[in-house]
């Protein structure tokens, strides 16, 4: 494979919005954990501080992803028909999962999270 089409490979919208979505998504796992470290050192303030970061982060993690499921429909078919085929629980678990530490964060049930 030319090196030009290697690089190029690294530019695509697949590309872009899976790489946006990784760090959508570490942005909301860190928050998600920033919230029980501030409750735990008994700081309030940085508990809503990071908790409207998580909300925040869980939103548009939420949309990267569904935006790259548009764009694997097109661009990586046979990975777009494993994810609604075989891997479909597996998909419905990760958002079913997603949803419900966004619902604690925002109820601020801390110690589940």
């Amino acid at each position: 494979m030319p090196q030009a089409a290697q690089v190029s490979a690294w530019f695509t919208p697949t590309a872009l919005m899976t790489g946006a979505l990784f760090v959508a998504a570490c942005a909301y796992v860190s928050s998600v954990y920033l919230i029980g470290d501030s409750r735990r050192r008994g700081e309030p303030e940085m508990v809503r501080y990071f908790s409207r970061r998580a909300i925040i982060s869980g939103v548009v993690t939420g949309a990267f992803a569904s935006g790259n499921l548009i764009l694997l429909h097109g661009s990586a078919p046979f990975v777009f028909h494993r994810l609604i085929g075989p891997a479909l629980p597996l998909v419905a678990l990760s958002i079913a999962a997603g949803l419900a530490t966004l619902v604690l964060v925002a109820l601020q049930r801390l110690m589940l999270v």
